[in-house]
């Protein structure tokens, strides 16, 4: 069959990608032959990088849903379209995966590809040099949010100190911001106390800025 993995996909499996939920299409494509899936797989990281998923948002959201439904054994080709750094698009991807890679069942009950899901994003926040199309903001947002808290807040903290850009440290503190709502109150001082130090010591102006920002929305705490 001929035409983008988005049309095979709705064609073979009868689920839009687009719009269906991540676990129904990650269950509808249980359905296809290992050797067919992997296929998919590749042509949808060549699809993804191309210039229909660059011109439309629908095209692009709906290939990287596709990847992240075939997890796990798409963690790979996740992984290389994390560390492109090809200008604008390749952000917008990142983004994308950001959105939906909690969503996918088997992030909630296998805790080894839990674990090598969140030593990605670690990875990505330590090194993502550019704060374009908010992709860092939304790997912080994915682990402050949408993960488990002590498995997330660690990194969160590690990496707002640690990571060697400015997207990086400020992606960590947007998920620092939410995590605050979801862990114990003594933890919520400690990610505080974390907060003052970033605001009154990092090395960029732009994130003690953003620290002290996060800090004034908390009088209240």
């Amino acid at each position: 069959m001929t035409g983008s993995v988005v049309d095979r996909v709705h064609a073979e499996v009868g689920v839009d990608p687009y719009a269906a939920p991540i676990p129904v299409l990650a269950r509808a494509l249980q359905s296809i032959r290992a050797a067919t899936g992997d296929e998919l797989m590749r042509t949808a990281v060549r699809e993804v990088s191309g210039p229909s998923a660059a011109q439309s948002e629908k095209q692009r959201v709906s290939l990287v849903k596709i990847l992240v439904a075939l997890l796990p054994g798409s963690l790979s080709a996740l992984n290389d379209l994390l560390i492109r750094r090809s200008g604008p698009d390749s952000y917008e991807v990142q983004f994308s995966i950001f959105c939906f890679l909690n969503e996918h069942p088997l992030v909630e009950s296998d805790s080894r590809l839990r674990s090598q899901l969140l030593r990605s994003i670690d990875v990505y926040l330590r090194s993502v040099r550019s704060r374009s199309a908010q992709a860092a903001w939304m790997a912080g947002d994915l682990l402050g949010e949408h993960w488990r808290p002590e498995e997330a807040v660690p990194v969160l903290r590690s990496v707002a100190q640690e990571a060697t850009y400015v997207a990086g440290r400020e992606g960590a503190l947007h998920g620092l911001a939410h995590a605050l709502e979801r862990v114990p109150k003594r933890e919520q001082w400690d990610i505080i106390g974390l907060l003052r130090q970033v605001a009154g010591r990092d090395r960029s102006a732009e994130v003690r800025s953003y620290a002290s920002h996060i800090l004034d929305g908390l009088r209240g705490l």
